[in-house]
This record gives structure tokens, sequence and C-alpha cells, in this order.
């Protein structure tokens, strides 16, 4: 079969060295073509090398095969460099909210209790405490019968540890894939090799499960509400974007014959193959578990709007516009009412926290986001509780004059350099590096529960940024 005439050779010899791992909508915008024309010369390719679509499936098992040896090797890494960095910690105690959270709470020592509880404010992470605190009892033996040797062996410390440290090394991981998945987005395919792509994730990765600044979340006990519902939110990402690159993938396959952008019809009916709803469906029960695990979950439908902008553009988003918007509107209402969320309190804060004014609290965060970004790039002063002064001008009546002018000054600074920070967020996009953008936005986004007009009994936290991070 001879080649086609349509398409020059150079265009030719580009889409035969590119085809097998870039989608044909990316390849017609690089070459200046339509869709149609690239998918007419792959598919003639694919005829002249004896390639159907049975060849097609074989040729597909080696890149999978080479993903499953990097993900098994990136787990390798994780795990040692994670019990690593977190050795001595296996019998560090128990401090502050590690009381009500595990020591007196009903909930953990009985399990049955926990189970049925469900749904409930952190349902799941109070379950893995019950579930530990059983495991514990069950090696007991002859003491059963006395019940304070029995809580005291189910509250050992061990177990609670390494659970924390199995979430942790679990969510590097998802870091890793997300990593992955994203690095083969059409909007990220810049030609780099399959090795480049796996190292970038796992370097990220690496960096992710040894930074110092992860330690709170990991060794204090009770914070694993955040890593889990990280671990939660990461495997909801990773889902959702495996699903969208299948999605795509079956959309844009060279049989289907268009100039454009596949119309809507084929477009819903790619999101039906047995591949594709799968990934879907674990996408969603994912996300059922976040919602279970911390307020953080209310965001998620936000991250995948923005992993669609970033990493696949509007175009696609727009189709599902309707159904998606009342999904997400859902998906919040249910994860504000798991997590307890009461808009009296946002109206009305506690007259007992120090800052009463959800203005006043606002502010305040922007001089916490400089301190959060200072600790990721260098990790050092760190601490269970930051001195933080919040803002206080037109708020705090002792202060006047110079004092309240200098206040005001800084709180502006700080507001200014979030500004810049959201600006360069655009300005990369504009000019293509949606991956900056991603990470930008991505940070603020995920500390808008903690960070924003609902007021909280502490300004800062470190274990806040383990999923920014």
């Amino acid at each position: 079969m001879s080649e086609p005439k349509d398409l020059s050779e150079e265009a030719l010899r580009f889409i035969r060295k590119h085809h097998h791992r870039r989608e044909p909508a990316d390849l017609a915008r690089e070459l200046g073509l339509k869709v149609g024309q690239v998918k007419r010369a792959i598919r003639r390719l694919q005829q002249q090398a004896g390639t159907g679509a049975r060849g097609s499936s074989v040729s597909q098992m080696s890149p999978w095969l080479s993903s499953l040896a990097w993900a098994l090797l990136a787990l390798l890494l994780l795990t040692g460099v994670s019990l690593t960095a977190y050795a001595g910690t296996w019998q560090h105690g128990y401090h502050f909210d590690d009381g009500v959270g595990i020591t007196k709470n009903t909930g953990v020592r009985d399990l049955d209790k926990a189970v049925y509880s469900f749904p409930s404010t952190r349902w799941l992470t109070t379950l893995t405490f019950a579930l530990n605190y059983r495991f514990n009892q069950s090696w007991l033996g002859e003491e059963k019968d006395d019940q304070l040797a029995l809580h005291a062996k189910g509250l050992d410390l061990p177990a609670f540890h390494a659970t924390n440290v199995a979430i942790h090394i679990l969510s590097s991981l998802m870091v890793y894939l997300l990593g992955v998945a994203i690095l083969k987005s059409p909007r990220m395919q810049g030609g780099s090799s399959v090795p480049v792509t796996h190292l970038i994730a796992l370097g990220a990765a690496l960096i992710f499960v040894a930074h110092p600044l992860q330690t709170q979340a990991v060794t204090y006990l009770v914070q694993r509400a955040e890593s889990l519902c990280a671990l939660m939110y990461l495997g909801c990402l990773w889902t959702y974007m495996q699903g969208r690159l299948r999605h795509e993938a079956a959309a844009n396959h060279p049989d289907i014959d268009t100039d454009d952008t596949p119309p809507l019809s084929a477009y819903l009916k790619a999101a039906f193959t047995p591949s594709v709803m799968l990934l879907y469906t674990l996408a969603v029960g994912f996300a059922g578990l976040c919602m279970l695990s911390k307020l953080v979950s209310a965001t998620l439908p936000a991250a995948i709007l923005l992993i669609e902008i970033c990493f696949f553009g509007w175009r696609t988003w727009l189709k599902l516009l309707v159904p998606a918007a009342l999904a997400a509107g859902l998906f919040l209402a249910g994860a504000l009412y798991l997590q307890g969320f009461d808009p009296s309190k946002f109206i009305e804060p506690d007259e007992t926290l120090p800052i009463r004014s959800n203005m006043q609290y606002f502010l305040s965060q922007f001089r916490v986001f400089p301190r959060y970004v200072g600790l990721m790039f260098v990790p050092t002063g760190q601490s269970v509780d930051h001195d933080i002064v919040g803002h206080q001008a037109f708020f705090v009546e002792s202060l006047g004059g110079t004092a309240a002018l200098k206040d005001l000054l800084i709180t502006l600074g700080a507001v200014a350099l979030t500004l810049s920070a959201m600006a360069t967020a655009i300005w990369t996009h504009l000019r293509g590096e949606s991956l900056v953008t991603f990470a930008i936005l991505g940070f603020y986004l995920v500390l808008s529960p903690t960070s924003s007009f609902l007021v909280l009994p502490d300004l800062m936290f470190e274990h806040r940024v383990y999923l920014p991070l």
C-alpha cells in the first residue's frame, strides 16, 4: 500500500515516530494538520506494518509491562526511604488531640460501634483506629478478662505508627502514579522518553515521602486523618486521570474519521468502554472515601476541573458542563454534610477562639502562606505550634497609630505575594507551562478549607500542607 499522498514526507516521519504514544489531535496541532488527516495516516501506517486491531493490542503489552516494572521499582524505593526516615518513631506516644481522637474515643474501643457509626465525621479515620485497637487486643491471649490490660494492649503504639507509615508510603506511590499520568496527558507530551517520564514522577514522589514537613502528618497519630484523606484524594485524581486518558484515546481512535474533535455522541460512547467505566467508578469510590476522612475532600471537584483546564483543555470539559456542575454541587454538599460543617459557625465563629472575625482570619492567612512555602523549600524552624501573629489592624482596638499602619503594610505585602503567585499561574498557563499552573493553583485550592473564611482555633499547622506538598 502506498504512503498517504496528502502529507509531506517530513510529516509522515513525525507521525510514524510518535503515533504510538501521542493522540492524533495532539499530532495534528503540532503539524498544523486536520485530525482526520492524521488519523488516516496512522491507519495506513498500521496497515502497512501489518498491525491490525489484534496486533495493536499485543503491542500494548510492552508499555504496560514497562509501567508495572517502574511502579514496582518506585514502591520499593519509596518504602525503603519511608521506613528509614521514620525508623525511630514506632514508640512515640500520644499527644494533644490523640486523647480525644484515640485514647478516650469510645468509637475506637468498640469496632462494631465504629462500623455502624457510618456515615459520620471522619468515619474512615476512626474505623482505621478501631482496627488497630482490635488488632492489638487479638494478641493478648489469656488476659482477655482483665479489662485494664485489654485496653492498654489495644493502645500499643507500634501498630498505630505502622499504619500511619503504610498510608504515607501508599500516598507517595499515588504521587508517582499521578505524576506519570499527568506527564502523559495531551498538553504535557513534549517528546520525553518513557524513562524520563517515570524518573521525573519518581523524583517528585521521593521528595514527598522524605520531606521533613510531612513529619507531623505521619508521627502525630490523630493526624492520620490528613494522610488518609490525601491518599484517597490522590487515588481519585489518579484513577480519574487514567480514565480520561483512555477516554480521549477511545474518542480519538484512528477509526473515528473526523477532522476536528469527536462529536458529542462519539465522545459519550467512548466513556462507556469497560476500562473507562471501571476507572471512573474507582474515582467515585476514592472520592466517597475521601469525603469520610476530612473536609479538604470538598475541593475535589475543583481539583478535577483544574486537571481538565491544565492538561486536557476547555473544549472537552464544556461538552459535559451541565451534568459535571450538578455532580460537583452534589459532591460538595455531601462532603460538607459528612464533615459536620456548621454554617452558623461560618457566620458567627465560636466566641472562645482567639480570632472571631471571618475577615480577620482570612487576612491573617495571607501571612501564613509564605511560611508554608518557606518550609517547603527550607524546612527549618518546624514546630507543632507555630507562633503566628495574625492581622490586627482595624480589628484590635488597642492597636493604633504606627503599630496599626505597620501591621496593615505587612498584610498588604503578603496579599501582594499571593496575587503575584496567582498572576504567575495564569501567565504560565498561557505560555503552555500547565504543570506550573497546576502546582500553584493546587496549593491554594487544597489549603482553602483551612485557610480562607472558616475560622479555626489555629492559624497554622504543618500537617495542613501534607497534600499540597
